[in-house]
């Protein structure tokens, strides 16, 4: 089966396909028996041209050991010299039609085993089967060959097939409303942050250029703006609009001070010299996630005292000025935010952040304060809303998902070429920021002279990098395929290693030798160098994006949670046992003997050895929850805050050397004793756009 990466044999049995196989088999076949040249297969696996034939060959090798069964007197794939392959018994298998292999399955007894697998009866916020033409379902889709005098079937089933077999799940999770597409800005820079009035009369949104803020007041019918200029490092953030649409709320940050401002709407303006402060937030806390209660006399948002310290739903009476705690998160994660009441105003929704890399939704009785987790994800999601008082949307990548609370059932609403913000209800339309928010570009740190080499300037989206080798050469993640992908960096030449769509949302690398290590939420993935096959190691582990790798050891370093405190763990790769290390810690490093490390919530650097016990405070004012944000080499300890490098002398002082300003604000930075390379991030391009249902 096409659709499920599935090469069943006659016999029922099942092999679940890798997607580069599945891809290859697929396009073989439906070339009729004609050879399918490299550049064809090359689009038709990966997308791109962006490879050479070494990668083909490595992926046709592979097939041809999965459908031969091992033996190699089978040739079912031929190399057609320097033009690529062709599928030699097409001419056997291409009289067989879905319905002759149905019919086949149900005389033998066998069409049970075609059932498909559980978890794709799950919707889990895919998107919508496309529409097959009568030609496509008349084709011959089902495929058999000769092995042994035995016959084995490979099924290639559309998404046809699959919703023969799916229909009363796929109708019933899958009902799609069809969107026309308006943009509503055209302003060059960042718009993120954004409200809009509940008659659609009026948005509010916050324009950024190179650190530049702007707040705008658009009237959508006729363009017209009221422009507030903001003064430097001073922006606004949460908006909110009073269901009646006469109060404005929003959050005012000023360096490390927030305040929460509300202010009259009058004449399709914001009376902002009319502005009342409501609350505050300590030096480095947070407020955010701002949304009025149905009547109007009270406002829900998320506060922390410190960035470092959860974040709680508050309610804050207007009336009375009273403010209390309305959620208690576990102080595992950024804890609760992006509050939405329901359009009958009787409960509210928030998210919570589970170990800064998952999300659950949570709902609760505003009346009576019961409280009940509707579903959990692993990722993160930014805002959620009501479409109804039954339904909730949210965006994830370029999707637009929905979850019924009655049904307990996900279904994606549409599906757009770009990265999708901030989905946001408005009777029949969805206001959302799309775009990129940031682009990024790998920069390098001269260890001998500590001076800043940037890359030339490139279109794409370059982050992650691993430590350099000592000829120079170094993995990263990039778009360069037009998809999320590890590219090999020689110095020279770039070249592709991986842009399978099980990396799709890759986020961490280490190079391990013969091998390079990814994550992505709750996964860590280990990728053959030579084979570039792609095996997962461990699942649904928590913050293994924290994970760091020692190849003098052979090991990975991260950190687990036991009763709401972290400690450190390691797992050695080649003998697969794990060992809890008997320290508290969030991040660590491995360095000669040593760990140093990072604690929860709690800032400073200590280097602890794993032998004696012995744990000894290094620096008081190193606080970070990365790990890819600090390095430690033979000579430097380096540390990424905000927008500055703060690099100090190792040992045996420990004392800072030298604070480099970067003007943008790095993710990751990966060391060997001489280099240092780091991503740079700068400022994208969004605009928000209305998704308006089709009546």
């Amino acid at each position: 089966m096409a659709s499920n990466n599935e090469l069943i044999l006659k016999t029922g049995e099942i092999f679940r396909l890798a997607a580069r196989h599945n891809a290859c088999l697929k396009a073989l076949l439906e070339a009729n028996g004609q050879t399918v040249d490299y550049d064809t297969l090359l689009m038709e696996v990966w997308g791109t041209q962006y490879r050479d034939t070494n990668t083909i060959a490595s992926v046709i090798s592979e097939l041809r050991k999965l459908i031969n069964c091992g033996d190699p007197n089978l040739k079912y794939i031929s190399t057609v010299p320097k033009k690529g392959y062709r599928f030699n018994a097409f001419e056997q298998v291409s009289r067989y039609t879905t319905q002759q292999y149905a019919e086949k399955q149900l005389e033998t007894g066998s069409a049970s085993k075609l059932k498909p697998h559980p978890e794709n009866n799950k919707a889990q916020g895919l998107a919508q089967p496309k529409a097959i033409s009568s030609e496509q379902k008349n084709s011959s889709l089902l495929q058999l060959l000769n092995h042994k005098k035995q016959l084995i079937s490979i099924s290639l089933i559309t998404a046809f097939t699959a919703v023969l077999f799916l229909a009363p799940s796929f109708s019933a999770n899958f009902v799609t409303p069809s969107f026309s597409q308006k943009t509503l800005t055209f302003d060059r820079g960042i718009e993120y942050d954004f409200a809009i009035s509940p008659d659609k009369s009026l948005l509010v949104y916050l324009n950024e250029q190179e650190s530049q803020y702007t707040l705008m007041v658009k009237q959508l019918s006729t363009g017209e703006k009221q422009l507030v200029e903001l003064g430097n490092n001073q922006r606004l953030t949460s908006f909110a609009f009073s269901r009646d649409g006469l109060s404005f709320a929003f959050v005012e940050h000023q360096g490390k001070q927030c305040q929460l401002f509300i202010t009259r709407v009058a004449g399709n303006e914001l009376i902002m010299e009319e502005k009342k402060l409501l609350d505050s937030c300590a030096e480095g806390g947070y407020l955010m996630s701002v949304t009025f209660a149905k009547d109007g006399n009270s406002l829900f948002y998320a506060k922390g005292d410190q960035l470092s310290s959860p974040f709680v739903i508050v309610k804050h009476d207007l009336t009375t000025g009273l403010i209390r705690n309305f959620t208690s998160p576990p102080t595992t994660g950024r804890g609760d935010y992006g509050t939405a009441i329901s359009p009958n105003g009787n409960y509210i929704a928030f998210v919570r952040d589970l170990f800064w890399e998952r999300s659950s939704i949570w709902v609760m009785n505003i009346q009576t304060g019961e409280t009940r987790k509707l579903f959990s994800k692993p990722f993160l999601i930014d805002k959620i809303s009501w479409r109804s008082d039954d339904e909730l949307i949210f965006t994830k990548d370029g999707k637009l998902l929905s979850y019924s609370i009655a049904k307990q059932k996900f279904s994606a609403l549409d599906e757009l070429p770009f990265q999708l913000y901030m989905a946001e209800a408005i009777g029949d339309s969805v206001i959302m920021s799309k775009g990129n928010l940031f682009l990024s570009e790998l920069s390098y740190l001269d260890l001998n002279t500590l001076a800043l080499e940037e890359r030339d300037k490139i279109d794409y989206y370059e982050h992650t990098p691993t430590a350099p080798q000592d000829d120079g050469s170094f993995y990263y993640i990039s778009n360069r395929s037009n998809r999320n992908g590890i590219w090999h960096s020689t110095g020279k030449t770039n070249v592709l290693v991986s842009d399978s769509p099980e990396l799709e949302h890759i986020s961490t690398l280490a190079d391990a030798g013969d091998c390079i290590l990814a994550t992505t939420p709750g996964k860590l993935f280990r990728i053959d160098k030579q084979t570039n096959e792609i095996t997962i190691l461990k699942e649904d582990l928590p913050n293994l994006e924290n994970f760091t790798y020692s190849k003098d050891i052979n090991k990975v370093l991260f950190s687990k949670e036991v009763n709401e405190s972290w400690y450190l763990e390691s797992l050695k790769l080649d003998t697969d046992q794990k060992e809890l290390l008997g320290v508290s810690g969030y991040t660590g490093h491995f360095f000669k003997n040593d760990i140093y490390l990072t604690q929860f919530r709690k800032p400073g650097l200590w280097r602890y050895n794993p032998y004696t016990r012995e744990k000894k405070l290094l620096i008081e004012e190193f606080e970070t929850y990365s790990s890819g944000r600090w390095a430690v080499t033979s000579d430097y300890i380096l540390l990424i805050r905000d927008t500055e490098l703060k690099i100090w002398q190792n040992a045996p002082s420990y004392h800072l050397v030298k604070t480099l300003e970067l003007k943008s604000n790095p993710k990751r930075i990966n060391c060997s004793d001489s280099t240092c390379i780091f991503d740079r991030y700068t400022l994208g391009s969004t605009d928000i756009i209305e998704l308006i249902e089709a009546k």
